[in-house]
């Protein structure tokens, strides 16, 4: 069994949990400041919750008459996975919907800048032409004074982290000077250049 599953997962008191049972499994609704979400559980995942914390129980053994006839559930590395997913997606919309994510995206060059319009993002990155990208909806979208730096911020930690890397990736940085689209906090590992032969 993973570690990951074995875990509990501890509901903030300001962020509001309610779920009800029906026939084919469960609906949970999770309400914050930031969002709110709902997913439909199967009853294959059973789990308790104790005041704040939320932990699964999975079906770890099918005990039989005597001790050979017990054995491991064929599908218990499927299910094991499945949880684990799910374990992950319940922490990031638990922290989305409290407090939500950002991330921060600048550029290095000369006449590199960003442009931000109420749909569109506009990127300055030494082309011959401009790069406009539609963003999608996000909690706040700003850049700063000199337009070199732009954060996102948003309850869906997938979609903030797929558009962000789809920018960075139209102008990776540069090997030698350094100059390009990055991360706040991106590690560039620069190249020495050539050096002039001395007699």
């Amino acid at each position: 069994m993973s570690k990951l599953v074995k875990k509990q997962i501890y509901i903030p008191e300001l962020l509001a949990f309610e779920m009800h049972c029906f026939n084919n499994g469960f609906v949970c609704w999770f309400s914050g400041p930031y969002y709110t979400w709902k997913q439909q559980l199967s009853r294959s995942f059973p789990f308790h919750i104790n005041k704040n914390w939320f932990r699964y129980a999975p079906s770890m053994l099918n005990v039989g008459f005597n001790f050979f006839d017990t054995y491991r559930f064929p599908n218990l590395k499927l299910e094991t996975q499945q949880l684990s997913l799910l374990h992950i997606q319940i922490k990031q919309l638990i922290i989305g919907a409290s407090v939500g994510f950002k991330k921060f995206l600048r550029v290095r060059g000369v006449g590199y800048k960003f442009n931000i319009s109420p749909t569109t993002l506009t990127i300055h990155v030494g082309y011959s032409h401009l790069l406009k990208i539609k963003y999608p909806y996000f909690k706040s979208f700003v850049t700063n004074k000199k337009a070199t730096l732009i954060r996102g911020r948003s309850v869906n930690l997938v979609a903030l982290s797929t558009f962000f890397a789809a920018v960075r990736f139209l102008r990776s940085p540069d090997v030698y000077k350094g100059k390009g689209i990055r991360y706040r906090k991106d590690l560039v590992i620069r190249k020495e250049g050539k050096k002039k032969k001395t007699i």
